[in-house]
């Protein structure tokens, strides 16, 4: 095959691969970005419409606009068909009809209309783009609106929705006419309406009290130690606190050393808690002393034992004999009483020093006693042991016989005047000596029975 042929086979070889590439369907696009073909640029795509705007304050959304005037190129810039006092170009570029003087209809013109498609707006006298109409402050540009109806507009109004507050001077967050101090941030109430804010005073609900300068929790005014934290009150005002006095109610006391519970100004033993009083001042305390008034008489013995100037009680009454007008209680008052002391007795009528009740006697002033009850008094009586006024000592006058019979007088005496040897003592019983010589005669008679049987 010759040289052109060969070329001409490959050429047409070529053209067949690219042909069957080209309308394979299944074939994947080729990876990468597509080269442009300079010589086949792409379809150029159509713009993008702009979005509709919306309408306008007072504009009717479904008010169709107004058709733009034909284009005329000898058309007069000036021209106001309506003459409503704006050219048509004005009209057209507010959005009113050139042809109607009054777009909106509220009887003013197009041209003497601040709001010409306004129908409820015509004047905006501040200039701040709201109708007089609807202007709170027509005549203020900085203000519109009054939300709270308080006369103050919104701008400039604290709280515009609150028709009680308008402004908050001290800026604490609360408004200057319910701020107790307007002008103090730090404050804004007293409670206790005791001129000082309830932030600074340490009792707001007391209008007697502000300060707490030692933090004990009672105010100055009221704290007799108002910088002492451990002291508020002194009670008994003898300038010790109570909390350090031992007896917060005595003001002659207010330390008790050794806590036996009487203050050291009056223990006279103050380190001693078994003693405190000394009434005698021997020394020795009351509670150890046998005789606590110092009176010599001790206090078992005593019946007023704690006064040295009164020892006795003599009926019992609690009162002393020194103001017992009748000391031994026998309704005999002391003055009348010849035995005071004595409630067995009251009177001595005759005078011997016994009272008329021991006085067996009691008008003889020689006779006081009667020892055996016979009438005679033992001064007078010669047997005063003897109511049968015998003497004792007088000799037995006879005794009797053997035989039972009485004999004569016969005594058995000691005329010698030695020992007693009469049968019969004074009282009656057998003397010694007669019992003997009783025994002897006995014995004889035996004697004499036996021998002469």
């Amino acid at each position: 095959m010759s040289r052109v042929q060969t070329i001409a086979v490959l050429i047409f070889l070529s053209l067949i691969s690219a042909v069957v590439i080209a309308e394979d369907p299944n074939e994947p696009p080729p990876e990468g970005p597509i080269e442009e073909d300079p010589n086949n640029p792409p379809p150029e795509e159509p713009p993008e419409e702009p979005p509709e705007e919306p309408p306008e304050d007072g504009e009717d959304p479904n008010k169709p606009p107004p058709e733009e005037p034909p284009e005329d190129p000898n058309e007069d810039p000036n021209l106001d068909s309506d003459d409503d006092g704006l050219t048509d170009s004005q009209e057209f570029d507010i959005g009113t009809d050139p042809n109607n003087s009054d777009s909106d209809g509220d009887g003013v013109i197009d041209g003497k209309d601040d709001f010409p498609l306004d129908p409820t707006e015509t004047i905006d006298s501040d200039g701040d783009g709201v109708g007089d109409n609807g202007d709170a402050f027509p005549n203020d540009s900085s203000e519109t609106l009054d939300t709270d109806g308080d006369g103050v507009g919104d701008n400039s109004d604290w709280a515009p929705t609150d028709p009680t507050e308008f402004v908050d001077t001290d800026g604490d967050g609360v408004g200057d006419n319910s701020d107790w101090a307007p002008t103090d941030p730090t404050e804004f109430v007293d409670t206790d309406g005791d001129g000082v804010g309830d932030n600074g005073d340490a009792f707001p609900n007391d209008s007697t009290e502000t300060l707490d300068t030692d933090g004990d929790g009672v105010g100055d005014n009221s704290d007799w130690a108002p910088t002492d934290p451990t002291e508020s009150v002194d009670t008994d005002g003898d300038g010790v606190g109570d909390n350090g006095d031992a007896f917060p109610n005595d003001s002659t006391e207010t330390i008790d050393s050794d806590g036996d519970g009487v203050g050291d100004n009056a223990d006279a033993f103050k380190l001693d808690p078994t003693e405190s009083n000394d009434q005698d001042g021997d020394g020795i305390g009351d509670n150890s002393d046998n005789d606590i008034d110092g009176d010599g008489l001790n206090n078992s013995e005593d019946a007023f034992p704690l006064d040295g100037d009164t020892k006795y009680d003599t009926d019992g009454d609690g009162l002393a004999n020194l103001i017992d007008e009748d000391d031994d209680g026998d309704g005999v008052n002391d003055s009348s009483d010849a035995y005071p002391l004595d409630a067995n007795e009251t009177a001595d009528s005759d005078g011997d020093g016994v009272g008329d009740n021991a006085d067996a006697f009691p008008n003889n002033e020689s006779e006081t006693i009667d020892t055996d009850g016979d009438g005679i008094g033992d001064n007078s009586d010669k047997y005063p042991n003897d109511p049968n006024n015998v003497d004792p000592n007088e000799p037995v006058q006879s005794v009797p016989s053997s035989t039972g019979q009485s004999g004569s007088s016969s005594p058995i005496s000691n005329t010698g005047g030695g020992s007693d040897l009469t049968l019969n003592n004074e009282d009656g019983s057998i003397s010694w000596v007669g019992a003997l010589v009783m025994l002897s005669l006995i014995f004889v008679i035996w004697f004499l029975l036996r021998s002469n049987p």
